[in-house]
C-alpha cells in the first residue's frame, strides 16, 4: 500500500540530530543504527525532539524508531492530521513517550515544560502534505473545485475570500510579494473585473483568469505561483516561520540541532539570513574599523554551507521533493 506521505529528506534528517546526542553516547547503546538513549532518569532533564510540522507522522515515525528513549513532542495545527495522529500513535502518546498538539508550529513552545525537557532537535518542514494537496476541497491543488487553502479549519480566512473581497491594492500585496510576480497589478486588474461578473470558485476559474503562461525566466507557470500566493497569505506562513525562529532565538537551547525544510525561495531566504545571523561572532557595525564587541556573539554554527537537496532517487519516489531545500544549525 501506498503511504498516505512520503517523508522529504528522512534520512538527512536523522543524520543531523544524530549530532545532538554527542553528549549522551558514552550513555547510549548504539545497535542497527539506533541510537537507546538510557538512564534518562538520571539526566536533570528528559531528552526530547520536537516536530513542529507532524503531517502523517513519517518524520515523527522515524525519530521515535531511531532515538529510543527520547521523547518527542509533535504538532500540527491541520485538525485531520491530528486525528490520524492520534490513533497512530495511540501506543506512544500512552506511553509518554509522545504528546502531540492540534496548533502552529509557532505556539508549541507554550506546551513545552523547559523546566522538564531538554530539547535536543527541532524539525519544520515548511511544506504541504500529500493529503492535502490530493483531497481535493482542501483547495491546494490545481485541479481544486474549492479554493480554500486553508492549514486548519479554525482561519477565517480562506483563499476565495481574498479572490472576490481584498481590494486592489491588497490583491498586489499578495501577488508581488508571496508570489513575487512583476505584473502583480495587471492581473490583480483581471481578477476583479471578473469577480465583478461572477465570483471565483475553482482552481479553473482562476486558471481561465491567469493562464497557462510561464513567468519569463523561470520554469515555473503563473498559476503556480499565484496559487503559492495565496496559501502564503492564507496561512500567513512566512510570519510564523519567523515567529518559531524568533521562539528559539529567545530560548537558544543548547546542543540543539535546528533543521528546517523549505519548498520556496521565500521561506529558505528567511532561514538562509537567519542561520547567518546567529552564527555571526562579531555584531559591530560594518562600517567599524575594527571590532569592539568581543568577536564572541555567535548562538551556534551552521552545519551545512549550501542547502541540503533530495537525492534522484528521492525525487523519482516522491517527486514533490524536487524543490525541497534542508538547512541545519547546531546552536551552542
Amino acid at each position: 500500500m501506498k503511504p498516505l506521505h512520503i517523508p522529504v529528506l528522512l534520512d538527512e534528517v536523522l543524520t543531523a540530530f544524530n549530532s545532538a546526542n554527542n553528549e549522551y553516547l558514552t550513555k547510549a547503546k548504539i545497535k542497527s543504527g539506533q541510537i537507546k538513549i538510557s538512564n534518562t532518569q538520571n539526566l536533570q532533564k528528559i531528552p526530547a525532539f520536537i516536530d513542529c510540522t507532524l503531517g502523517y507522522g513519517g518524520h515523527s515515525s522515524a525519530i521515535l524508531e531511531h532515538f529510543k528513549g527520547a521523547k518527542l513532542i509533535a504538532c500540527d495545527q491541520d485538525e485531520n492530521a491530528y486525528n490520524h495522529a492520534l490513533i497512530k500513535f495511540s501506543h506512544e502518546l500512552a506511553s509518554g513517550q509522545m504528546s502531540v498538539y492540534n496548533c502552529n508550529f509557532s505556539d508549541i513552545f507554550k506546551h513545552i515544560d523547559l523546566e522538564k525537557i531538554e530539547i535536543k532537535g527541532v524539525l519544520a518542514d515548511i511544506g504541504i502534505s500529500s493529503p492535502q494537496i490530493d483531497i481535493n476541497e482542501r483547495g491546494f491543488s490545481l485541479n481544486s473545485q474549492n479554493l480554500d487553502m486553508r492549514m486548519s479549519a479554525k482561519n477565517p480566512l480562506n483563499a476565495q475570500i481574498i479572490l472576490n473581497e481584498y481590494p486592489k491594492n491588497e490583491l498586489c500585496r499578495v501577488l508581488k510579494d508571496y508570489g513575487q510576480l512583476p505584473n502583480a497589478s495587471f492581473l490583480a486588474d483581471k481578477i476583479i473585473s471578473t469577480r465583478a461578473k461572477q465570483r471565483i470558485i475553482s482552481a479553473q476559474d482562476l486558471s481561465d483568469i491567469i493562464g497557462s503562461a510561464k513567468l519569463r525566466g523561470r520554469d515555473i507557470s503563473l498559476m503556480r505561483l499565484v496559487m503559492q500566493a495565496l496559501r502564503i497569505e492564507v496561512n500567513d506562513e512566512l510570519f510564523v516561520l519567523r515567529e518559531l525562529l524568533d521562539n528559539l532565538e529567545r530560548l537558544k537551547p543548547s546542543k540543539c540541532v535546528v533543521c528546517v525544510i523549505c519548498f520556496h525561495s521565500l521561506e529558505d531566504k528567511i532561514v538562509k539570513e537567519r542561520f547567518k545571523i546567529w552564527s555571526k561572532n562579531c555584531i559591530c557595525n560594518e562600517r567599524a574599523l575594527r571590532c569592539q564587541c568581543g568577536n564572541n556573539h555567535a548562538l551556534g554554527q551552521i552545519l551545512n554551507k549550501k542547502p541540503i537537496v533530495s537525492s534522484p532517487a528521492q525525487i523519482k519516489a516522491n517527486p514533490r521533493a524536487s524543490c525541497a531545500k534542508m538547512r541545519v544549525f547546531e546552536f551552542n
